[in-house]
């Protein structure tokens, strides 16, 4: 399968529900322990891409918890070159994965923007993972695209 960015089903989560499985197929967690410390995109059948924060011991999973869920461990960490672990900036690494993923129609990558890309004002585009999907929860910063 050399497709990627593709959603077979593609709904929102609303009111806290999880969303379909298959719906994002890319999205990784990365655990500690079995509890989920952040999530990822899966770049390819090796690498996932997340924001990163020191952790040790980790394990990736494509998808939620269900039988076309993959668990694997992960070989390396490649941090952003200008990382700052006190403040934070550049938080971004790619980890690759102890054994490669097969693709399915529940795990497959996303697309990663060509480094020329432009996008216009109202161009649709998604964020996915996991956070406080309830009413009350705490808003996540997301920083103007013109600062990225």
């Amino acid at each position: 399968m050399s497709v990627c960015g593709i959603t077979p089903v593609n709904n929102k989560i609303v009111g806290g529900q999880d969303a379909p499985a298959g719906s994002w197929p890319w999205q990784a967690s990365l655990q500690e322990s079995g509890s989920h410390v952040c999530g990822g995109s899966l770049v390819n059948k090796e690498w996932v891409i997340v924001r990163y924060r020191e952790h040790k011991g980790s394990s990736t999973k494509e998808n939620g918890s269900n039988p076309n869920e993959v668990s694997t461990t992960v070989d390396e960490i490649i941090l952003h070159p200008a990382y700052n672990g006190s403040t934070h900036d550049n938080d971004i690494a790619l980890l690759r994965l102890s054994s490669p993923v097969n693709f399915t129609d529940y795990i497959f990558p996303i697309c990663l923007a060509a480094s020329d890309s432009v996008f216009h004002q109202g161009t649709e585009s998604w964020v996915t993972g996991w956070g406080n999907a309830n009413e009350g929860g705490e808003d996540t910063l997301i920083i103007h695209c013109r600062r990225c």
